[in-house]
């Protein structure tokens, strides 16, 4: 099938198939990446360790290198939302990996991040003011290594893009717990989760 534009330069209008549609991520990824041709190897994952999830997602875990967004359901305070995020920054930390937690008000509860397989001696803790400054103590420790990042905070798209660029280059996962009861917006998260008791 051809096109034709106004000053007429014929345009070919590719079909999209199977294959086709496989070159074109990769265009977009190399893209992503600054123009880099090399194929990027897709992060690790961090199994949650529940055999019906872990198969449902690419890999078999939630993606290391990436962000990821934890809702609590309705009616639900948080508290689940946060249990399933220490799990997952447990898994993904393992056995030697940072972990910080940022969080916006209250304290955290070491024994009750410990019962979900939190290391607590590799876990620091940080509290913020605004959720600009949890945003940016979240990239800064992705950038530095941490293994995995905690984040009291919502984010719109711009630091969302910040977020899962920073865990891009730094290896590490990224779980973002928005307010409770927060209607969902635009994100650059690669899995958005709604968690209720």
């Amino acid at each position: 099938m051809r096109w034709v534009a106004p000053d007429s330069a014929a345009v070919s209008i590719l079909a999209f198939r199977q294959p086709g549609l496989a070159a074109l991520r990769a265009r977009i990824d190399a893209i992503e990446r600054g123009g880099s041709g090399a194929r990027e190897t897709a992060p690790d994952a961090a199994p949650l360790g529940a055999a019906e999830i872990d198969s449902a997602l690419p890999g078999g875990g939630l993606a290391r290198g990436a962000l990821h967004e934890i809702a609590a359901g309705d009616g639900d305070g948080g508290a689940s939302a946060a249990g399933f995020a220490a799990l997952a920054a447990a898994r993904a930390a393992g056995a030697g990996g940072l972990t910080l937690w940022c969080a916006r008000e209250g304290d955290l509860y070491a024994p009750g991040l410990a019962a979900f397989g939190l290391d607590t001696a590799r876990l620091i803790a940080a509290r913020a003011a605004r959720a600009e400054d949890a945003l940016w103590t979240l990239e800064e420790a992705l950038r530095a290594g941490a293994a995995a990042v905690v984040g009291e905070a919502a984010a719109g798209f711009a630091a969302s893009r910040r977020l899962q660029l920073a865990a891009r280059a730094g290896g590490g996962l990224c779980l973002l717990l928005p307010p409770p009861g927060r209607p969902p917006g635009a994100l650059a998260a690669a899995t958005r989760w709604r968690v209720s008791a």
